[in-house]
C-alpha cells in the first residue's frame, strides 16, 4: 500500500530573469499552470536540464569569408532568383502514381516518364550564372582543389591500428575443375576473389 507523502504543492523556492532561459536549454515544451482550472491567471512552466544534459563542445573555428567572396555570392544568387511559385511544382511521387495507373488502364507496356519539377535546371543555372561560379571558386578554393576528387582510404593493415589483415579467399586460378564444380554445385561459385572464373 502506497502512503502519502505530502498534499499535491509546488514550492515556489526564487525567480530568475528571463535572460537566464537559453534556447539551446530546451528540454521539452512548456505548461501552463494555474492555481485552479476555472482560473485564467496562472503561470508558464519551463523545464530545465539537468548539469549532465549540458556539455561543451569543441567547435571549430569558422573562417569567415571576405568581402569580395560575400559579394560574388551576392551576385550569384541574384541572378538565380525566380518568382516561386507552387502550382507550377507537381509533386513528383503523385505524378508516377497517375502514370503508372493509366499505364494499368490503357494496358501499355510501361508508363511515360514524368518530368520532375522540383530537380534544379542545372543547364539554365550554369547559362543564367555563366562565369561567375568559376569565379567565386577561385576565390574561395585553394587553386588545387578538385570537387570531383575522391578521399584516399586507408589501407586495412595501414597505421598500426592491431587490426590483423583480412586472409584472402580461395584463389580460383589455383582450384581444380572438382573444387569448381563442387562451389558451383553448392551456390558459393560467387564469393570467389578472382572474377575471371567461367564455369
Amino acid at each position: 500500500e502506497i502512503k502519502r507523502f505530502d498534499d499535491p504543492s509546488l514550492v515556489l523556492i526564487g525567480f530568475k530573469p528571463l535572460s537566464m532561459l537559453k534556447k539551446h536549454h530546451f528540454v521539452k515544451p512548456a505548461q501552463f499552470l494555474s492555481p485552479e482550472e476555472s482560473l485564467i491567471s496562472g503561470f508558464h512552466i519551463h523545464f530545465l536540464p539537468y548539469a549532465d544534459d549540458l556539455r561543451k563542445l569543441d567547435v571549430p573555428e569558422k573562417v569567415q569569408a571576405n568581402q569580395e567572396q560575400v559579394d560574388k555570392m551576392k551576385e550569384i544568387v541574384q541572378k538565380l532568383r525566380f518568382t516561386y511559385r507552387s502550382e507550377a511544382f507537381e509533386n513528383p511521387a503523385l505524378q508516377q502514381h497517375f502514370r503508372n495507373l493509366e499505364a494499368l488502364a490503357l494496358d501499355l507496356l510501361e508508363p511515360e516518364p514524368i518530368e520532375d519539377l522540383t530537380q534544379p535546371k542545372i543547364e539554365m543555372m550554369d547559362r543564367r550564372m555563366g562565369p561567375l561560379a568559376e569565379e567565386f571558386r577561385e576565390l574561395v578554393y585553394p587553386p588545387d582543389y578538385n570537387p570531383e576528387g575522391k578521399a584516399v582510404k586507408r589501407k586495412q593493415g595501414d597505421g598500426g591500428g592491431g587490426q590483423a589483415e583480412k586472409k584472402p579467399k580461395a584463389e580460383v586460378a589455383a582450384l581444380s575443375e572438382a573444387e569448381l564444380r563442387n562451389y558451383l554445385k553448392c551456390g558459393t561459385l560467387g564469393k570467389l576473389t578472382d572474377r575471371r572464373a567461367h564455369v
